[in-house]
Order: C-alpha cells, then sequence, then structure tokens
C-alpha cells in the first residue's frame, strides 16, 4: 500500500472516516463511485483486491445484500471485519488463486474491486508503470471469478500507459467509464475505471494479460512509438490511438500557450497535437492564469497532456468554455470577426464601384448579413450554455457536487 507523510492525510474525508468508523478514507470513494453505477446493492459476491486496511471491504459488507460473500485480500494481515473473509496472499502467485477458489466454494464473483497502489517512490513514471502492472494483475484475478455481465472497478494512474490500459479493459467489457470521486484529492493523478457487463469470453489470449506485451514498445526508424496491441493502428499516415500525431513522438516536447489554446477553433485537436500548453507573458495569457476557474488542477493537467484521461480532457474543455465566458471572448471575437468580415464587403464593393453610388437594397443586405451572422453565434452561446446547465444539474443529481461526499 502507499505511504504517506503524517498528518498529510487529515482533510475533511480523514475525519469524517473517523466519525463514521471506517479504517480509510479511501471508503468515500468507492461510495461515491458505487452512489454513481450502484454495482453493490446488486451483488452477492464480490472480491476486493489489494484491500488493507479494509476501508472498501467494510462498504461493500454495508451495501450489499445480507448474507452476501466478501473476500478481501493482502500482503497485509486486515484486522476482521463484520461478514468479510480475508486472505493474506499476492494476488500476482497461483497459491492466492488457489485460495480464492477454496473461499468461492463454486460461486463467482459478480463485484471484483481493486483500490492497490505501488509504495510511492521518487520517479513518477516507475510509480505509474508499477501501478498499472497492478491493474492488469488484477484484471486477471477478475476474469478467472467474474460472472458475465459482472463489475471490475481499479484504480490507475494518469500515464503514457494509460490508453494501453484502457484498451485491454475495453475488449473485455462492454462499457468502460472513467470517474474521479470528489474524495480523491485534485492534486493526485489517480482516476478510478468502472468496467461494467463483462463479456466473459470463452478464450482470452495470454499476452492480453500479459504485461511486457501490453506496455511493450518498439522503435522503428522513425522513433515513433508504437504499442504492440494496437498494431492496426501503425501507419505512416495515420494517427496513433492514444490521439498524439506520428511526428511528436519525439524526444522534443511540443509546446503551444494558453492564449493560442483559447484563440484556436480546434481545441480537442490542439489538446491531442500538444504535449504542454503554457503561460507565456502576453497580457491575455496572465489575464486567464489569475482568472478563478484556473485552479492549480488545471495548471498541473496542462503541464503534461499525455497523462491525461478523458475526463481530465473534458475538465480543460469546461474551463476553457467558463473563463472565456466569464471574460466575453465570445462576443469579442463575433465582433471582431464580423468587423472583419464587414471590411472585406467594403473593400470588394470599392473595388467595383464608389461607395457613393451603393443602393439601398445591397446596404440592407449587408445589414441583413450581420444580423444572421450575430444572431448564430447568439443560438450557438445559448445551446452551449443550456448544455452546461443539463449537465450542472446531472452532476447534482449523481451527487458530483463539491459539497457532496
Amino acid at each position: 500500500m502507499p505511504t504517506h507523510k503524517k498528518g498529510h492525510d487529515k482533510d475533511k474525508y480523514y475525519h469524517l472516516a473517523k466519525d463514521q468508523g471506517y479504517r480509510s478514507r479511501a471508503a468515500f470513494k468507492l461510495i461515491q463511485i458505487n452512489k454513481r453505477f450502484d454495482f453493490l446493492s446488486k451483488a452477492k459476491v464480490c472480491i476486493d483486491l489489494c484491500a488493507a486496511p479494509g476501508g472498501w471491504c467494510q462498504v461493500a459488507a454495508k451495501n450489499m445484500p445480507s448474507g452476501s460473500l466478501i473476500l478481501g485480500i493482502d500482503l497485509l494481515p486486515i484486522k476482521s471485519i463484520r461478514n468479510v473473509k480475508t486472505i493474506v496472499a499476492d494476488i500476482t502467485t497461483a497459491e492466492c488463486r488457489r485460495q480464492i477458489v477454496s473461499e468461492l466454494q463454486g460461486w463467482k464473483a459478480d463485484v471484483v474491486l481493486c483500490d492497490g497502489a505501488p509504495n510511492i517512490g521518487s520517479a513518477y513514471s516507475k510509480d505509474a508503470y508499477i501501478q498499472n502492472e497492478l491493474v492488469i494483475a488484477a484484471l486477471k484475478t477478475a476474469t478467472d471469478h467474474l460472472v458475465p455481465g459482472g463489475t471490475f472497478c481499479t484504480k490507475v494512474y494518469r500515464s503514457v500507459d494509460y490508453n494501453s490500459v484502457l484498451w485491454v479493459l475495453q475488449q473485455l467489457f462492454e462499457d468502460v467509464q472513467t470517474m474521479k470521486p470528489n474524495s480523491s484529492r485534485s492534486q493526485s493523478s489517480e482516476i478510478f475505471l468502472v468496467c461494467l457487463k463483462y463479456t466473459a469470453p470463452s478464450y482470452i489470449d495470454p499476452k492480453l494479460l500479459d504485461p511486457n506485451h501490453v506496455f511493450k514498445e518498439v522503435a522503428d526508424p522513425g522513433l515513433k512509438k508504437v504499442n504492440v496491441l494496437h498494431k492496426k493502428y501503425d501507419q505512416s499516415n495515420k494517427r496513433q490511438r492514444s490521439g498524439y500525431d506520428e511526428s511528436l513522438w519525439m524526444t522534443l516536447r511540443a509546446t503551444t500557450t494558453v492564449s493560442e489554446f483559447f484563440k484556436s477553433k480546434e481545441p480537442i485537436r490542439m489538446l491531442t497535437d500538444f504535449h504542454q500548453i503554457t503561460f507565456s507573458d502576453d497580457e491575455l495569457c496572465q489575464s486567464i492564469r489569475s482568472h478563478a476557474r484556473t485552479t492549480e488542477e488545471i495548471t498541473t493537467c496542462l503541464d503534461d497532456l499525455r497523462l491525461l484521461g478523458k475526463l481530465d480532457f473534458k475538465k480543460i474543455l469546461r474551463w476553457r468554455i467558463q473563463v472565456r465566458k466569464a471574460m466575453n471572448l465570445d462576443a469579442i471575437a463575433a465582433k471582431k470577426s464580423i468587423e472583419s468580415e464587414s471590411d472585406e464587403v467594403t473593400e470588394k464593393k470599392t473595388e467595383k464601384q464608389d461607395p457613393a453610388f451603393l443602393s439601398e437594397e445591397d446596404i440592407q443586405l449587408e445589414i441583413a448579413q450581420l444580423k444572421y451572422q450575430q444572431s448564430q453565434l447568439d443560438r450557438k452561446e445559448k445551446k452551449k450554455s443550456r448544455q452546461l446547465t443539463a449537465k450542472e444539474r446531472q452532476r447534482q443529481y449523481l451527487g458530483m457536487t463539491g459539497n457532496s461526499f
């Protein structure tokens, strides 16, 4: 299990865990995940991998039906929990698998959980790689014991191997959702993958569950990054599955500025084409940086886009929309666009004839065109506003607001 400095955990969830009798603040992560997907209330058998000290087992015992079988497994002993069986074993070993089969007595698991993490070291990239190896090991255990249609929930770190992990999970589950609970610290790179509806294939290629193959990278003469599981994307004229342009998988970092990102008409393309978005010294960048919505989490995400997941990209795009709206950048851009188009129309008219001889019909036509353009911009802005309002209502309904725990 990961180690933390003394006092680091003492936030509101630490105190809530103490008050409600949970062994760790991590219990609230599962509470919030289950509140959204509700997979525990229907489960009869649950396996919690890397379970110590037992917070997730406590949540499972509280939310699963009476008489359910809950099995917690960890390298460290887990203090006794009512209605929970525990095993001290390494989940990567055959002995652990034998003990699980013995405890299940022919039953299959409806839910497999994994909140494990390596001991935090000095190199984030190494920690992330070990964490992803742990995810694959947990997935291997899940495929051995999950019922068809079962659920697998695991923690992952945002890293260059994230897309490989996601791709593997998508081969075995019909629906793979990402979530970062409110109880997960904003500065933490952890996110949770909730894999729904296990397909239970009759045969699984061993390479699919072998980290040496899943995360293997080979370099061709062009030095591009190639994942052996994604060979169908290995074409010189196509983009890689990870979303980055092949020409950017080089030793150099492709960087752009926040002002260019805000001005771009293709912000999504910029998030995939660049490794980093920086705050330059220009006035617009500094204004955006000092804005209240530009949080430390946003600046951290912009610092290395290769480590982000789908939810992080959505968060950045939502931040861009909110700040643009607050700073009235859309209206300014629309005004400049209208003025520019108006100047172009005037220049074309001047080339053809003297403005003094413009007919009333031509003038009215120009005015009508400008009004139409402005109305189109207003409609788009209203549509965006309605979509954001709907999303916010959905977040409140799912209990994902800042006040929920």
